[in-house]
């Protein structure tokens, strides 16, 4: 079974987190790894040039393969990651939809206690607070508390902004 990383972008200085969820990844042949690894990474780089469009139509192939490949795990990712590009351009109630997509996939795949549906809720958390739903958001930083909580190895700060982008790779 290979072991697969996750890695997060911060879309101020580049910071790096490193998550592993090997057990849901590895069932893909390696072709369509590659694929959805060359794909995903093609919108991470637009994502930084803010080439948003660019970003969105290469995250809507990657989503495709994943999806034809059932790769749960990294369907979420792209939906996160078309979120953060739809958070970015103002297409609030777009953004809000990929956050619900990913949160739900992440937390049957990954559990309740995954630093990366924290990471999740906590951008979702940023979506509400900027679109006036304060209540909203405040009961999402309560499930990151709790995921915290529980997990030492989960971030106890997060950035203010949307993290941005992350890409599963070899």
């Amino acid at each position: 079974m290979k072991v697969q990383k996750l890695i997060a972008h911060s879309l101020l200085p580049v910071c790096v987190v490193t998550v592993i969820f090997a057990p849901h990844l590895h069932a893909a042949d390696s072709s369509t790894q590659d694929v959805w690894t060359e794909l995903s990474n093609a919108g991470i780089e637009a994502y930084r040039r803010d080439s948003y469009v660019e970003a969105e139509t290469a995250w809507k192939k990657a989503l495709k393969v994943a999806q034809q490949s059932k790769q749960e795990a990294r369907q979420a990712v792209i939906y996160h990651d078309l979120a953060d590009c739809y958070y970015k351009q103002r297409r609030y109630k777009e953004a809000e939809q990929m956050f619900k997509l990913a949160l739900t996939i992440r937390e049957r795949v990954l559990g309740p206690s995954s630093a990366d549906l924290a990471r999740t809720l906590h951008d979702y958390a940023v979506l509400l607070k900027h679109t006036d739903r304060q209540t909203e958001a405040e009961k999402l930083e309560m499930r990151i508390h709790k995921i915290q909580s529980r997990n030492r190895w989960v971030p106890r700060t997060f950035p203010p902004d949307i993290i941005g982008p992350g890409v599963i790779q070899k």
